[in-house]
């Protein structure tokens, strides 16, 4: 159980350091590649946007006297200013592992100054704060539409999968099938936190994603980014977090992420608590 739960931190962070429809008519290549410029012109003028992140991770401990499982499942809500490069993301994480009692773990993160601040707190433990440097070139690996714009971008292929509704708006549903320039960019980018009694400075994050994939929903009106999913498996091994072989062989994850976003260029108010400036 402790070492689910010292994973499980570790998936936090990272995560913070980074779904019925009608299809009618298709859209043609021409009109796809059309979407994709009209994506880009109208998000290159967002300075604001808001955002709620729901998302389940299923972990499972293969190997070892003991092999478990354990289930983690989040809510939370997040804003982002370009302007300025600061963003925000708040979240609920409850751990269930068959047998035990849930466990809750809070999360907070905020990029403020060109820092990422990211609380973490852990019965027993209590709250921990995670700080890296972000430097400028590394704001587009962070910033969740920055990250959206960025895969659409420079996809390999882009797959048009109908139209649906979100939250009354109609809207393209878009699969990407990401270059893998462009996704081990993104990967490289990924910054290990630093965690008291753990040190995850020599991991590669892009090592340990196994799968991914990506959908949006674009806007018809207005072209911009209403919602997204992303899924990814992560395999992180022992000696990936120095524990002896026998104590488990590997540890995977699989992750389903869905994020809303709303009140695009309305004012946001992003703050960094008072405790993150003693770490």
């Amino acid at each position: 159980m402790q070492r689910i739960v010292f994973v499980s931190v570790l998936v936090i962070a990272l995560m913070a350091s980074l779904l019925v429809g009608c299809a009618d008519k298709e859209l043609t290549q021409e009109d796809l590649e059309q979407l994709v410029n009209d994506v880009l012109v109208a998000n290159a003028k967002v300075q604001t946007v808001k955002f709620d992140m729901n998302t389940t991770t299923k972990m499972e401990m293969i190997g070892g006297p003991q092999p478990e499982g354990a289930t983690m499942v989040g809510e939370g809500t997040g804003a982002i200013d370009s302007a300025n490069r600061e963003m925000q993301l708040i979240m609920d994480m409850d751990i269930d592992v068959p047998g035990k009692a849930k466990q809750s773990m809070p999360m907070e993160s905020y990029l403020v100054d060109d820092w990422m601040h990211i609380k973490v707190s852990v019965e027993e433990k209590g709250a921990q704060w995670m700080k890296m440097p972000l430097p400028d070139e590394m704001w587009d690996s962070q910033s969740a539409i920055s990250q959206q714009i960025e895969l659409l971008q420079t996809a390999k292929v882009v797959n048009f999968l109908g139209r649906e509704d979100v939250n009354g708006m109609d809207c393209y549903v878009v699969e990407m099938v990401p270059s893998a320039e462009a996704l081990n960019k993104m990967l490289s980018q990924m910054q290990m936190p630093d965690i008291e009694e753990a040190d995850f400075s020599h991991l590669s994050f892009a090592d340990m994603i196994k799968e991914m994939s990506f959908k949006q929903w674009i806007a018809e009106d207005g072209y911009l980014i209403m919602k997204s999913e992303t899924h990814v498996l992560m395999e992180i091994s022992s000696e990936d977090v120095g524990a002896a072989v026998d104590e488990f062989q590997k540890i995977t994850a699989d992750q389903t992420s869905v994020m809303l976003f709303y009140d695009y260029n309305e004012p946001v108010s992003i703050e960094l608590p008072a405790d993150a400036l003693d770490k």
